[in-house]
């Protein structure tokens, strides 16, 4: 169904009973466990490249394949695109309501902890999945969120360009682990960046 696993990545599929998807991943399981989301166009060779230099800082790193194929060619990036605008996992326009597949990346991230003794995850989104480590830091197993160009929902109005992606709920409960629990979230995003407005960042 999917290529074999890339040089120095091993494969595995996890499951949330209803939806499977293949994981790969490298690194040793007594090093802390870090998940890195693809962005669009998908795992490209840039984010494989990234998953080795977190291998060779330290890290045992899990990158999910969240839809096509690793290292897509330029028509399959294309078509992973427009697909992913149909699909109803992400959510691209609706204010104030997380991305379903979050709750699929969750469980990843539990499975990646029990790999890895038990440990405390890192996760790093990037633009699509940019604003996942906000939605999984809710989650006490997620202590080292990384947000790169959180750009969901997209920026269509005021409102779109300042919201979060989370219901009222999450953001109480995210409240309460950075007050509680001294949670720390990274951010980054480019100057001139249209996807992810310097609004939502005013409003972290």
């Amino acid at each position: 169904m999917h290529a074999p696993p890339l040089d120095g990545f091993e494969q595995f599929w996890h499951s949330d009973g209803q939806t499977k998807r293949p994981v790969y991943w490298t690194g040793n399981i007594d090093d802390p466990p870090v998940v890195l989301l693809h962005e669009l166009p998908g795992m490209i060779a840039e984010c494989v490249d990234l998953g080795r230099r977190l291998h060779q800082a330290g890290f045992c790193v899990f990158m999910p394949l969240l839809f096509g194929r690793p290292e897509p060619g330029p028509v399959e990036s294309a078509a992973y695109t427009a697909l992913v605008c149909i699909r109803r996992e992400f959510t691209l326009f609706a204010t104030g309501k997380p991305s379903p597949i979050a709750d699929w990346v969750r469980g990843l991230c539990h499975e990646a902890s029990q790999r890895c003794g038990g440990q405390k995850v890192g996760l790093i989104g990037m633009c699509l999945t940019g604003g996942f480590g906000l939605l999984l830091a809710i989650d006490p197993i997620v202590d080292a969120p990384v947000l790169s160009q959180p750009s969901l929902p997209l920026p269509l109005s005021t409102r779109h360009r300042r919201d979060l992606g989370l219901d009222p709920d999450g953001l109480q409960r995210l409240d309460r682990r950075v007050a509680d629990d001294g949670l720390e979230i990274l951010g980054m995003r480019f100057t001139g960046d249209r996807l992810c407005p310097p609004e939502r960042f005013d409003e972290l």
